[in-house]
């Protein structure tokens, strides 16, 4: 039975192309560098963020943006397994709504940009409001658009 009759066949040592075909081919193939970025990127992927070995930036043009409700996106910045804490951004345009909920963990919120109204409080850049475990919010607003910079625990919000 050939290699191509059973392409899982255990090789072992045998050589599929000899040394010598190899070297040809090694020599023919062009020379390229990598990015000079990607060694701490893979070692930053290896260690993982948790380990915080690594400093972590996130430009404001990386990272993606998930709709979570219509008219309202989120870019999750940062996941700390320790804390079981998240980071992230919340852009709410103009008009849109969040339902009332209750928070199973610690919420803290500070607006970055626009107007935000949890019922009667508005929210303006650079308020901060947290909202203990169990607090109760009614139904969050904004007239204006906002853009929000949230830390929860992981069981708040149904992303990332």
């Amino acid at each position: 039975m050939t290699r191509l009759e059973n392409p899982n066949q255990d090789l072992g040592d045998e050589d599929i192309i000899s040394n010598d075909l190899m070297a040809i081919l090694l020599d023919a193939a062009p020379s390229v560098a990598p990015p000079s970025t990607l060694r701490a990127k893979v070692l930053a992927r290896i260690n993982g963020p948790a380990s915080m070995k690594e400093l972590i930036t996130l430009r404001g043009n990386e990272g993606n943006w998930i709709q979570v409700r219509r008219g309202i996106e989120v870019k999750l910045l940062f996941r700390d397994q320790d804390s079981k804490s998240r980071s992230f951004l919340m852009r709410v345009h103009a008009g849109a709504s969040f339902p009332a909920h209750t928070h199973d963990g610690v919420e803290e919120c500070l607006v970055l940009e626009g107007e935000f109204n949890m019922g009667d409080l508005t929210l303006r850049a650079g308020d901060y409001h947290l909202a203990p475990q169990g607090a109760v919010h009614t139904e969050l607003t904004s007239r204006t658009g906002a853009l929000l910079f949230f830390r929860t625990s992981v069981t708040e919000y149904p992303f990332g």
